[in-house]
């Protein structure tokens, strides 16, 4: 059996948290692992730039999910962290 498919999402805002999602609603169960510099878990920056800083929203309303989403679905998720740069596998392992 093939080892399974490790996928690296650099970026660590909305559409890295939604991509790690969908790879596990498709039915990917290998590794997955969002790299990103914020200090935070995966947050929508619209709602953080007006209603939460204005006081009209909860400040965990911005979040995508939940914290402890990310483990149960088996995400890593290391905060404050920057990739310098990225040196892709040329050829699915197995």
């Amino acid at each position: 059996m093939a080892p399974a498919f490790r996928f690296v999402i650099v970026g660590g805002g909305l559409a890295a948290s939604k991509a790690a999602a969908a790879l596990r609603e498709h039915g990917h169960d290998g590794p997955l692992l969002i790299i990103g510099s914020e200090g935070e878990r995966p947050y929508i920056r619209t709602p953080l730039s007006k209603s939460c800083l204005f006081g009209m929203r909860d400040r965990d309303s911005i979040f995508v999910h939940p914290a402890d989403w990310y483990p149960e679905h088996d995400v890593e998720l290391p905060l404050g962290t920057t990739v310098a740069s990225v040196k892709p596998r040329l050829s699915h392992p197995g």
